[in-house]
């Protein structure tokens, strides 16, 4: 768990519970196999909920969360790091 991967392995993503849709639905690059479990499985969001992801990494969850809670809802992730930050900035731009 935790580890980081250069090329995430998909299969991992969906052992987690991430279906293919979800997988190929995020901006190339933020799916950098580091997270330790699949907060959308457990999360029931719905549309209007704000959503804070701490840990944001690449933004992987804040994108598939963002989804679901529409242009009503609001998504917050954050990061210790600097380098995560900007991947995560990039990724959005993508």
């Amino acid at each position: 768990c935790c580890g980081v991967s250069a090329k995430p392995d998909p299969s991992y993503s969906q052992e987690l519970g991430y279906t293919k849709e979800e997988l190929e639905s995020v901006p190339e690059g933020s799916n950098m196999g580091l997270g330790c479990g699949n907060p959308q499985a457990i999360a029931s969001l719905k549309p209007g909920e704000f959503v804070l992801d701490l840990g944001a990494g690449g933004g992987f969850d804040a994108f598939l969360a963002a989804r679901k809670v529409g242009p009503n809802g609001k998504v917050y992730g954050v990061d210790m790091t600097p380098e995560m930050l900007s991947t995560a900035r990039a990724n959005a731009a993508r």
